[in-house]
């Protein structure tokens, strides 16, 4: 996700004031991914209904019924 993207998403946290875009310049690193077999990366222009969709259809959480512990994928 680009820097700037993620500077306007921290403004909406209940936590924008412990920090800034100053601080966050100084760890931020653009693709930092944890290069995990299963990550995904989501685009900064992906909708929150996409995202979730997507997360749904990718874990089979649409699946699983309330109380199934053992259908959460990875769970």
């Amino acid at each position: 996700m680009p820097f700037e993207e993620t500077v306007r998403r921290h403004a909406t946290r209940a936590k924008a004031a412990a920090f800034g875009a100053a601080e966050m310049a100084e760890w931020y690193l653009e693709r930092d991914l944890l290069e995990r077999p299963r990550e995904r990366v989501v685009g900064a222009d992906s909708s929150l209904q996409a995202t979730v969709q997507r997360i749904v259809g990718e874990t089979g959480l649409g699946e699983v019924q309330v109380g199934d512990v053992g259908g959460v994928a990875g769970g």
